[in-house]
């Protein structure tokens, strides 16, 4: 395939996933507007469904869901939606006790967004807050990054 089609079909990829993303964002905001307004827990509603298929991958209890765009385990979940958040946790499970360089998150997990240093490192820790808000202290406690220029998921 010839450089300039394939640089052209990476951009059209990204705007499709960016797209993606942003219907997503805006489900949840409706989710959670609505949920707010009834003085309900928006995750009720994503618990009740039941995964499909391939949509779960688990490793030592952690399930991610790749249907409800959540966390979940030992009964508590954690909906991240379709945010680097879920797609970072994915790819940490999916590689779990494994060291993951830098330059291979930011390839698997960033879309258009910025792809430094420090964004990876905020994204880190958003991830974090996320998941021990929401009492999955052990997941978040388990995301490593004390070797330099990778992060891993140290499930034992």
């Amino acid at each position: 395939m010839e450089a300039q089609r394939r640089d052209q079909l990476k951009r059209s990829l990204r705007l499709l996933a960016q797209s993606q993303a942003t219907l997503m964002k805006l489900f949840e905001e409706i989710i959670s507007l609505l949920s707010a307004e009834a003085s309900l827990d928006p995750r009720t509603y994503f618990e009740q469904y039941k995964p499909l298929g391939d949509s779960v991958s688990k490793v030592n209890g952690v399930q991610i869901d790749q249907q409800l765009l959540a966390v979940h385990y030992q009964g508590k979940s954690c909906f991240l939606g379709s945010t680097i958040s879920f797609r970072l946790l994915k790819l940490l499970i999916e590689r779990a006790n494994t060291f993951v360089t830098h330059e291979v998150i930011f390839e698997c997990v960033w879309t258009n967004e910025d792809q430094s240093p420090t964004a990876l490192r905020s994204a880190i820790k958003i991830l974090r807050k996320k998941l021990r808000s929401s009492g999955l202290d052990y997941v978040a406690d388990a995301i490593k990054g004390s070797q330099s220029g990778h992060y891993n998921l140290h499930l034992s």
